[in-house]
Parts: C-alpha cells; structure tokens; sequence
C-alpha cells in the first residue's frame, strides 16, 4: 500500500557519526562539531566507502571501482585524495581514524554510530549519560582532589546541556575505585552513554585519557588525550564537554553555552582551592565540611565572583547543622549570606536555587519562597534528582501526600541508585502512612548499602507506625549502633557512645520508643544521658522533647519544643506529618506550633 514499509524492508541510514564528524549521505557533505567541512565530492565517497566498510580491508581495487567507475585513474590520484582526507579528519596516532594497510589498501578503525530516518535528527540523539569517577592511575593520594572534581565538573558542565539526563555525583561515585564494564553501568543506570577515563601524573604534568562509550554495544564512540599543569586544569572541563556534546548528537544551545562559560573562574588557583574544597565537603564528616570552609573561603578571596565556590560555602554550613554540634540559628545566617552572593553572580545556577530551597524550607520556615526556589532549580536543570529529590520531602511535610509520591518516583527514574534517595523515597512513604512500603524500600537499599544506620531507623519507624513497638526497639537499638561517630573515634560493638553521636535523633527515637512500650526506667536512662550530654555539647532540644512525648510527661515536651523553633531546628518542620506526634495533635499547644512553623493547618 502507498505510504507503508515493508516490515522486512531495512531502515535506511542517513548518516554516520564518528569522534566530532558527521558524514550526512542525505546532504552529501562532512560536519565536525556541528561545522561543515568542504570536502570535493570524490574525497566524500572514498570516505563513505571507508566508514561503510568499517573494521574491513578495502583495496585499492575496490575504491577505484566504487569512485572512479569504468575509468582508469592513476594510482597518485587516490594517494593525494587519502592525503586530503586524513588531513580533514585531523588523523594522527592519537586521533587514528584510518589505517593504512601497505601494499593493499585501508581500513576504517574508528567506532561508528549509524544515524537511521527517524522523524528528524533529534530521535538520532544520546538523551543519558553517566560521567563514571576517573581513575587515579598513579594511586597518589595528592591527586585524588583531582580525579573527583574534575568528574564532578563534568557531570555539572553537562547537566546544562538541554535534554540530556546526566547521573548524579551521588550515583556515579558508587563505582569509584571499581573495575565495571561500561555495559553493565548503562544496564544498572539506565544509561545510553558512559564517559569514562583516567589521570596519570607525568612529570611536573597531569595526562587525561578519556574515552565515550556507548553502553548498549560497548563501542568506543570518542576518545580525547589531554595534558595540563595543575595551575591549568581551569579550562580543561569546558573544552571535554564541547568536545563530547557533539558527539551525542546534541548541540550547547545559547543559555547552555552562557551557563558553561559562567561555571569556571577566571582564576585557576581559584578552581584549585574550589576542587579541594569539594572534595573535603563530599567527604560527609564534620572535621571535614569544616575543612573544606577554608579552601571555599580561600577560592572566594582568589575569585570574589566565584559562584559555585560561594554554593560551596553555604553547602558546608548546612552539613555542619546537620551534626548537631552547634545551634542552627548560628549556621544559617552564614549559609544564607553565601548562597544570596551566588544568586547575585549567577541568578541561573540551579544548585544555588536549590541550596537556597533547603534553608528557606528547613531552617527559616518560609514555605512559599522554598516552592518558589525548588521550581527554579528544576526549571533550570529538569533533570536534577536531587532538586526533585528535596521538593518530594518539601510536598511531604505540607501533607501533599500524592504529589510527593509522584515526584520521589521523578527522581528515582532519573537516578535509581542514589543512596540518599532512596532514603528519602522511604522517608516519603513513611510520612504518607505507607509503613509496610517504607519497610520494602528500606530492605532493599540495605541490601545495596548494608548497616546503613538512617535506614535501620526509618524501619524502626515504620514498625512503631504498625504496632510493632518491640521490633522497633530493636531497630533503633541497632541504628545507634550502626551510626558514624565524629572524626577518628571507634566503638566496640553493642556499645553507645552519645556523647560523640554523629545524629543524636536516633537515641531520642530509642527513648521514645521505649516509653511508649511502658519500659520507663530505660527511656529515662536514655533521657538522663541526654541531659548530661548536652552540657558539654549541643544537641537539638527536640530529640529530647521526642522523650518525653514517649513518656506522656507533654508539658516537658512542649517546653523543648519550644527551644527547638528558637533554635531554628530543621526537624520541626516535619511535626505536621510524622506519626510520632500523633499524641500531640488534640493539644491546643500542638496547633499554635503548627501555625508558628507557618505550616497550613
């Protein structure tokens, strides 16, 4: 019938793609990065020859036959044309594209992508790629700095470009140090294209060998070979991402070019600090988020209009209210004046939008300004899985049950594997009164990240939520347990140490529980050790409010709850959602909380 195809009949190719070239059959003409080449009309079809007999001798004979038909050409004229052609494609025992066989004729040896009629370019296009952490060749410690900030400008450089699923940090870093076949993190990630590569130390420089695969058939699709002093690695990110781009068939459209040229300092010593900094700060201990405050600072002296340094800054401020060892009320101001700085050099920067989300949601108690923050940082990067990833749990405490479901899913599509996600995806159940899914997701992220602490309390959680108050005794028992201590202390198995806790909600969790099974003596023993402990270090007021909740003694609660809101504490900003308050709720002292957190009613 007219308009049909035959389903036996092959889908016609209508351009090659190979490194930063693009030989369109359609147009009859050669493109690299996006720019034509001229190229005379017999050099294109000795070239199309070539790359459709990839990886196969073609003789001499044969290319005579295809370009020069019925005529006879002296053997000089296809030497000058081979001449021609490798000059154009830049062919050189770096870049190798063509290879001579002596006395025969050539081979095509690059990998090449077939681009078939699919309505239009754009379905020919890389739509996911994951940047895996490079590799640490030489294994010198010094150089480890390197190796995860210059992954991670890349993952940042390509989350700009439009319509590209890039993986997050979190995600890739699981395969750090790992020897994993391309194949396998595209099948695990759900990736089209793996970037991967490694950093060996060559004298006073650095050598980058880098290589994009395509995760489906494992073929090699670009490779680029880069050397750089260490006072130059500024400008080595950028030049990788506009060399990758166009080999994913994608094009930097103008706001991606802007934002690519505005994510680098202008001062290399300044990217330096701002790479050191990073890589203390995604360290995830105290000592180190306080570390990496000074190469942030010191970044920010070299480049006061350093953006992502400043980013970086307030990052550290938040982690470091998250241990607990100071007020919040002290952390935030600090965090604030440093992301605003952001904002005021690059109002387009997604990470500051989102940072700028999370204190506004969990410290200042600003609901409408954080909805407004988290939506511009997903505008700004759609495929960001942490923005979606906080805005779920910001839907979550205003009770939007359904629509926090439906967007922890978003992100979970966009990054299955994120550990922290996953967390958070049970946390949202949870919250939505989901108890024995909250269970399901928990079971499975400990079997990917075995002994997680956070994980083990959230089935505690869930447990109280089903009545299983004995089991969840066990289950925070064994959080505690499990929880990293600050800086290099150790523990003994079975022992608790509060004092050094890196997350004290888990002993008043702990207490909590054990006053709502009526074992009193020991939720007042877990009271008292808060008690003291506070005297010699911070700890939220409200995890010692979560106590006295399990205890029934409420005008003691409500007492440090008070405290709580004084000091700004992030956790309050749950009590409209989390079960453990359920006590609370017919109390009028309950309601005026709610309306001081500014939550809806």
């Amino acid at each position: 019938m007219p308009g049909t195809t035959s389903p036996n009949t092959p889908t016609p190719v209508i351009a090659y793609a190979f490194g930063p070239f693009r030989l369109d059959l359609v147009l009859r003409r050669l493109v690299r990065n996006g720019n034509p080449i001229p190229l005379p009309s017999l050099t294109f079809d000795i070239l199309k020859t070539l790359v459709e007999n990839r990886g196969e001798l073609v003789t001499k004979e044969q290319l005579f036959k295809q370009v020069w038909p019925g005529r006879f050409v002296e053997e000089n004229n296809l030497t000058v044309r081979m001449s021609e052609l490798r000059k154009v494609l830049r062919d050189s025992t770096e870049t190798r594209f063509i290879e001579t066989v002596p006395g025969s004729g050539y081979r095509f040896v690059a990998k090449v992508k077939e681009i078939i009629e699919d309505h239009g370019e754009q379905g020919a296009a890389f739509r996911s790629l994951a940047v895996l952490p490079l590799i640490n060749e030489n294994n010198h410690q010094q150089l480890e700095y390197v190796c995860e900030g210059i992954t991670e400008s890349l993952i940042t450089s390509l989350s700009h470009v439009a319509n590209l699923r890039v993986m997050s940090r979190s995600t890739v870093f699981r395969y750090n140090r790992r020897d994993v076949d391309p194949r396998t993190v595209g099948e695990e990630l759900r990736v089209e294209i793996v970037l991967v590569g490694k950093v060996n130390q060559e004298n006073n420089h650095l050598g980058f060998d880098l290589e994009m695969i395509d995760a489906r058939s494992g073929w090699h699709l670009w490779g680029g070979k880069y050397r750089r002093r260490v006072s130059d690695l500024v400008t080595l990110p950028d030049e990788i991402v506009r060399q990758v781009v166009p080999n994913l068939q994608l094009a930097l459209t103008a706001t991606a070019e802007k934002q690519l040229s505005s994510t680098y300092p202008a001062n290399s010593k300044a990217y330096e600090l701002y790479l050191k900094g990073r890589y203390f700060l995604n360290k995830r201990a105290l000592e180190w988020s306080q570390k990496a405050i000074r190469f942030f600072r010191r970044a920010i002296e070299q480049d006061p209009r350093y953006a992502l340094a400043f980013v970086g800054l307030a990052d550290c401020y938040l982690s470091i209210a998250g241990f607990e060892v100071r007020p919040v009320r002290e952390l935030v101001p600090k965090a604030k004046a440093a992301v605003l700085q952001a904002l005021k050099i690059d109002s387009n920067l997604a990470a500051a939008h989102l940072t700028h989300a999370r204190i506004m949601s969990t410290c200042e108690f600003n609901w409408d300004g954080a909805e407004r923050e988290f939506r511009l940082a997903i505008q700004l990067d759609p495929f960001h899985g942490e923005a979606h990833q906080h805005y779920a749990i910001f839907l979550s405490k205003l009770g939007q049950h359904d629509d926090a479901v439906k967007e922890i899913n978003k992100a979970f599509s966009l990054d299955p594997l994120s550990i922290g996600l996953q967390l958070a995806k049970a946390k949202v159940y949870y919250f939505a009164r989901k108890p024995a899914m909250t269970v399901k997701i928990c079971r499975e992220l400990l079997e990917i990240e075995p002994g997680y602490g956070a994980a083990i309390g959230v089935i505690g959680f869930a447990y109280l939520e089903m009545g299983r108050v004995a089991e969840a005794i066990e289950q925070f028992k064994s959080a505690v347990d499990h929880l990293p201590l600050e800086a290099s202390e150790t523990r003994t198995a079975g022992t608790r140490s509060l004092d050094r806790c890196s997350d004290p909600e888990a002993f008043g969790c702990l207490g909590y529980a054990y006053g709502i099974a009526g074992e009193r003596s020991k939720a007042l023993e877990v009271l008292d050790e808060m008690l003291e402990v506070r005297k010699t270090r911070y700890i939220q007021p409200q995890n010692v409010a979560i106590v006295y909740i399990g205890l029934g003694e409420y005008d003691s609660a409500f007492e440090w709850l008070d405290r709580a809101f004084v000091d700004k504490c992030g956790p309050l900003t749950y009590f409209k959602v989390w079960p453990f308050i359920d006590r609370l709720r017919t109390d009028p002292r309950y309601e005026k909380l709610i309306a001081r957190l500014g939550l809806p009613q």
